[in-house]
Parts: C-alpha cells; sequence; structure tokens
C-alpha cells in the first residue's frame, strides 16, 4: 500500500469520513506539500547563483531611499527617487572576496554587506538639503559619504600586496576606496590634475580686461560650466584666480556658451533646453551662500529646445546681435544689456516637432539647421536647414544625396560678405556603415548659393586625404580660408576642395566637438567629449 493509500484509510477509519471527503482532504495536502516543495526549490535557487533559477527582489526604492539617500522624499521632494534614472545610470557588481558584499550605482552609489538584507548609501547625490549641510563649512557636519551623481562604473584592485579597492565611475569622474572601509569617505581621483577626462559639449575664450591673458570657458556633462582664468587675474578689483585653478561659476549640465572676445568675464551659459543665464563678472559672488545674485536667467523660453541647444553671437556684430534655436529661431539685439528671457524676439518657426541643431550669423545672415523627429529609428527621422539669407526666412531645398542624417554644425564662409556660401557638417557614418540605406554618404557639403545647390566636398572616400567616414561636429573658417572640423576622431582642415589633412598633433584620438578661435586668432581651442580643452596654432 502507498503512502497516500495509507493516509486514505487512516483518515477514514479515524475520522469517519466517506471516500469523497477523504479524497479532497489529500488533494488539499498534497497541493500544499508542492508548493512548499517549490519554495524550498526557488529559495535554493536563489542562494544557488544559478541564472536559470528564480530571482528575489532585495532592494526598491523606498528601501534605498531609506539608507541615508539624498533623494529621501523629505530631503530631495517626490518625482525623484532612487532608479528614477535607471536607464541612464545603472551598475552593480559584488567584491570578489565577498559574494555578500555588493554595491549598486544608481544616481547615488549603495552598499550592501549582507546580499542585499540591508542596504547603506555610500556616495550620496549631494548634502544641499539635508540637515547636516551648511554653507558655513564650520558648521556643516555631513560626513564624506558623498560624490558626484550619476553611476555607470565598478572595478575591483586586488594588486599584489596591496589593498583591494573599489573604484567608481561617474558623470564626476572616477573615486575609490578600500573594500574593507565601514567609514565614511572616498578618495578622489580627480583631484590629481592628471586624469583629465572632462567631457565637453563647447568652448570659448575671451581676454581679460586687465591684461593677463584669455579666460577660457566650457559648457561641461553634468559639471555646470568651467572657468580657467589666468593665475592672478583680477576685475573689478577682485582676485578671481589666486591659485590658478578652474572654478565652475555655474552648476548642472552645460551646454553651449558665449563669451565676449573683448571681455573674458562676460558670458552667457546653457543649463540643458536652451536654460540661458548671463553673467558679467565671471560669476564672482562674495557671498559663501550664494545669496549675491551675479548671474541672471535670460532663456527665452521655447517650447522645442535640445538637451543641449546651438546659440552664439553674430561673428561680424557680436555685440549687436545674438541668435539661438529651439523650436524657433530667436534674436538678441540687446545682447550683453539682456536682463530677461523677454530680450529675445521670435525670428523664425522652424516647425512643431522641429528643433534647432545648429545655428549660425554673418553679417546679420543667420541660418539654422534642425531635425524632427531627432532621435527616431523608426524611419521618421527628418532634418532640413533654414535661413534668412535673401531677406525672408525659408527652408532650403536639400538634394536627394544629402545625408539623412543630423546636421551638427554650419559655418559661413568669412569671404563672401552676402551669407550665401555656408557648409554644413554632417553626424553619422555614412551609408555603408549604417544598418540600412539613405543614410547618404559624406560629413562636408558645402553651397555657394544660398541652399539652391548642394555639393559634396568630403573627398573621394577611396584617396588617402580624404575626409574620414566619422561623425563631423563642428566646422570653423579661417581668416586665410582654411576650412576647419571636428570629428570623432579628432580635428582636420581643407585648404583645397575636397582634401584633408589632421590639424597639429597630441590631440588625444577623442570625439572633437567645438571649435573656437582665440580673442586674437592666433589659436584654435578644441573641446573634447572625455578628454579636456586643447589649442593649437590657426592654420
Amino acid at each position: 500500500m502507498s503512502e497516500v493509500e495509507e493516509l486514505r484509510a487512516w483518515i477514514a477509519k479515524t475520522q469517519g469520513l466517506d471516500a469523497a471527503r477523504v479524497a479532497d482532504l489529500v488533494r488539499q495536502v498534497e497541493a500544499e506539500a508542492a508548493a512548499l516543495r517549490e519554495k524550498a526549490s526557488a529559495e535554493a535557487s536563489e542562494e544557488s547563483g544559478d541564472a536559470n533559477g528564480s530571482f528575489k527582489q532585495i532592494a526598491t526604492s523606498s528601501s534605498l531611499s531609506a539608507s541615508g539617500s539624498a533623494m529621501k522624499v523629505s530631503e530631495i521632494g517626490s518625482g525623484y527617487q532612487p532608479g528614477s534614472q535607471a536607464w541612464y545610470d545603472q551598475v552593480i557588481a559584488v567584491d570578489p572576496n565577498d559574494p555578500n558584499h555588493v554595491y549598486l550605482g544608481l544616481e547615488e552609489m549603495f552598499e550592501s554587506r549582507d546580499g542585499g538584507a540591508t542596504w547603506k548609501a555610500i556616495g550620496r547625490y549631494w548634502n544641499f538639503g539635508m540637515k547636516c549641510f551648511s554653507y558655513d563649512p564650520a558648521e556643516n557636519t555631513c560626513d564624506g559619504d558623498v560624490m558626484h551623481s550619476d553611476q555607470h562604473a565598478l572595478a575591483f584592485s586586488q594588486w599584489k600586496g596591496g589593498t583591494p579597492e573599489v573604484f567608481v565611475g561617474n558623470d564626476g569622474g572616477a573615486y575609490a576606496r578600500p573594500t574593507a572601509q565601514t567609514t565614511a569617505g572616498w578618495r578622489n581621483l580627480n583631484e590629481s590634475g592628471t586624469l583629465r577626462d572632462l567631457q565637453y559639449y563647447s568652448v570659448r575664450a575671451g581676454r581679460m580686461t586687465d591684461g593677463s591673458g584669455d579666460a577660457v570657458w566650457g559648457g561641461l556633462q553634468d559639471n555646470g560650466v568651467s572657468l580657467l582664468a589666468p593665475k592672478g587675474a583680477t576685475y573689478q578689483g577682485q582676485q578671481l584666480n589666486p591659485n590658478g585653478e578652474m572654478v565652475s561659476p555655474y552648476g548642472g549640465d552645460g551646454g553651449d556658451q558665449l563669451v565676449n572676445p573683448d571681455n573674458g568675464c562676460q558670458t552667457v551659459g546653457e543649463y540643458v533646453d536652451l536654460a540661458l543665464q548671463i553673467t558679467n563678472n565671471c560669476g564672482y559672488t562674495a557671498s559663501d551662500d550664494g545669496s549675491e545674485d551675479v548671474i541672471t536667467d535670460i532663456a527665452p523660453g521655447d517650447p522645442g529646445a535640445r538637451f543641449t541647444a546651438p546659440f552664439g553671437a553674430d561673428e561680424t556684430d557680436p555685440n549687436g546681435l545674438w541668435v539661438a534655436g529651439g523650436q524657433y529661431v530667436w534674436g538678441n539685439t540687446r545682447t550683453w544689456q539682456s536682463t530677461s528671457g523677454a530680450d529675445w524676439t521670435k525670428l523664425y518657426d522652424l516647425g512643431a516637432g522641429h528643433s534647432a541643431s545648429a545655428v549660425v550669423s554673418r553679417n546679420h545672415v543667420t541660418w539654422a539647421a534642425w531635425c524632427g523627429p531627432c532621435s527616431a529609428v523608426d524611419g521618421t527621422f527628418a532634418r532640413g536647414i533654414a535661413t534668412d539669407y535673401g531677406g525672408t526666412w525659408h527652408q532650403v531645398s536639400l538634394p536627394a544625396a544629402f545625408p539623412d542624417r543630423y546636421v551638427s554644425g554650419l559655418a559661413i564662409d568669412p569671404s563672401d560678405a552676402s551669407g550665401k556660401t555656408v557648409y554644413a557638417v554632417i553626424n553619422g557614418f555614412s551609408r555603408h556603415w549604417n544598418e540600412g540605406p539613405g543614410a547618404g554618404y559624406g560629413h562636408v557639403w558645402r553651397t555657394t548659393d544660398g541652399g539652391a545647390t548642394w555639393t559634396d566636398v568630403s573627398g573621394d572616400p577611396a584617396a588617402s586625404d580624404s575626409f574620414p567616414d566619422a561623425p563631423a561636429n563642428a566646422a570653423l573658417i579661417t581668416k586665410d580660408g582654411t576650412l576647419v572640423v571636428a570629428t570623432d576622431l579628432g580635428v582636420f582642415t581643407s585648404t583645397s576642395t575636397g582634401h584633408w589633412a589632421r590639424l597639429g598633433t597630441d590631440l588625444p584620438t577623442s570625439p572633437a566637438v567645438y571649435l573656437a578661435p582665440s580673442p586674437d586668432g592666433g589659436q584654435v581651442y578644441v573641446a573634447t567629449h572625455g578628454r579636456g580643452i586643447w589649442k593649437t596654432p590657426t592654420p
């Protein structure tokens, strides 16, 4: 007799139940036993590390926010909790010497030493708003468990004879600490000055009025706007840089940048979405708490600007006209006297769903490139170019061969005062590197008739001196007519149509994304996205 049959007989004998009732009870017992077996198997699988087994959740947004996070609702407010940006920053790693020691990077860095049963925030988003924080350093009681936000990479070192450490890479650079450390604090690897990994979007320079040299400004990915003034520089009697250090007058994300070439302390910086801010004194404030208002919001309030939106000054009248682009092309004639977004005027509507990717103006002739949808992968991506050349705003007709890719830069030829000779540089790769047809060939195109016709001047792809098949990001034309183009593989120049040469030496092979002349025109500044700002003599 089987165990089940014995159970049925025992129940019937001791409980006086009929066979049908006994069968029901047996089925219930069997179902409960099966559930217990499944639960035990799942738990065993969870602990075994079998990727095919069941998983259990060991962290939630609410549990992480209660672990010392600066993103707790009571600290930062609702709507932005741990994991809100997991599409952008998400990394997890296990200490190779302890399977229960786990590091989790989201906006902040978290640590568990018991396999996820409990967590501790060991790299807070910031200290602002927390009870420990004070603008007065003497009253600030926050510990050292704070680093830059947005974690992306984790690695471990186990050097022979050395202390095992964990290394963290985030939007602010790199940090490290021993894996055995349980006290607060990180070693900031960026402070050495040799880890040159700044991700710039832009660079501009202006001469200091005290004659000390040039002030160099740049917009950074999630590191605000940097200012490197000459050591010892002063402005209106204030010492700006007594120790020769770079500072950040603007926080958050940086973007495009505008600087008065004749006054390096006058600049317009960008946060995101064309959120423009102006300062006329290098952003200097004598107050520790920032209560002295030296940076003014002058955003035009565009409804469709890109995350990093383009703006700049007219190249022949930099103090008389500024242009900017979102869904609309904007103009500003108050320039350095601007006090609010009301100083901008709509010049042209690029169209609903369209957003400017590049703007340029010379002799008050303005050109604007746009995309929209800009990031679509379903075949609906579109791009175009508009201009007021000829006196009225209009869309130019691009030929069928013009690449169906992002137009990242425009440059007006200074030798043609009419503004009808323009170069367009194009991002992405040519057709044979793309997944499907239609992307088009070439990276540098030129019009000499106001956009009526366009010619690919990238050169013969088979020639050794043709333009590289790499994303082109920005263009600059020097006073002697040399065309300079920044690409993901460095900077290239052309003095003869279709023939190109690499500019200078020592520039790292990293994305060069922005070009700007020095105030005297003798140097070209290059902003790279990952290796900082460089300069070289103007070709």
